[in-house]
């Protein structure tokens, strides 16, 4: 592996915080001013088992969201992980601004360990609502996310999420990533669909497909554009009108393994 100067994200950082001023700084609708603030935080637990002598991983996580109704939406996130003979802690932050129809938004991750974590990630998307209802969400996003080596890759991406009624939603997403320091191309998609009783339960599936740009499996090993199918199956249910919880269960193979996970989590708002 070619040895690299490393790239700390200070001019990222800057640029985000630029955003961030100047996005809350914009005058709110007269609704959204006069609502109050609305918080919810999540914690949970991951479990996953990796064929081909990789192991078992775990995590656990928990995320504060505090947010206006459509004003703006500010989400903190903490976590750990232990995988592959590494663990570590990371975090990040992600601020959303709420116009009508109109979303924007920008955040920044990263974490320590060896190599779980990337050194930084860097998040922004705009979104729009289609449809009388606005019940139809375009959103374009981009991404930069640096690894501790020299490998870093950019991602173009779009998804949607359409409510189609009162009990169903699907979604869909197309990603475009392109890798260092080999000039890797690799794209994804996947689809999802969700049947749900507002504040009472939701189930769903999604699955994807496609190239994966690379992984870090220990200090010195990256799998580099390899193809993967993943699969998810999702239950939340509502004990009240503001607490629950979620179970989730994951497959995913490619041709250096399979893994299965499942993820518990218990949510509150208030």
């Amino acid at each position: 592996m070619r040895a690299r100067t490393r790239r700390y994200p200070a001019v990222l950082v800057a640029a985000l915080a630029s955003v961030f001023a100047v996005v809350a700084a914009l005058p709110a609708p007269a609704a959204a001013q006069e609502s109050n603030n609305v918080y919810y935080v999540e914690g949970g637990l991951d479990f996953a088992h990796f064929t081909d002598d990789l192991g078992n991983g775990n995590a656990q996580w928990v995320a504060f969201i505090l947010s206006q109704p459509a004003n703006y939406s500010l989400r903190f996130d903490l976590s750990r992980a232990d995988r592959w003979g590494d663990d570590g802690v990371g975090g990040g932050v992600q601020f959303t601004k709420y116009f009508p129809r109109v979303n924007l938004g920008a955040g920044i991750s990263g974490g320590g360990g060896d190599f779980l974590y990337p050194e930084y990630r860097f998040d922004a998307f705009a979104g729009y609502s289609f449809l009388t209802e606005a019940n139809l969400n375009i959103t374009l996003g981009y991404l930069h996310e640096q690894s501790k080596a020299e490998n870093y890759y950019d991602r173009i991406s779009a998804s949607a999420t359409w409510y189609m009624n009162s009990h169903w939603i699907l979604g869909g997403f197309f990603n475009y990533d392109m890798g260092q320091p080999d000039d890797n191309i690799t794209k994804s998609m996947g689809l999802g669909l969700t049947w749900f009783t507002w504040q009472e339960r939701y189930i769903g599936g999604q699955f994807s497909y496609g190239d994966v740009n690379y992984t870090q499996i220990n200090a010195n090993n990256f799998l580099v554009a390899y193809e993967q199918f993943t699969f998810r199956l999702s239950y939340s249910e509502y004990f009240n009108p503001t607490f629950g919880a979620t179970l989730k269960f994951d497959y995913g193979t490619n041709k250096f393994y399979d893994v299965y996970g499942i993820s518990a989590s218990l949510f509150k708002t208030w």
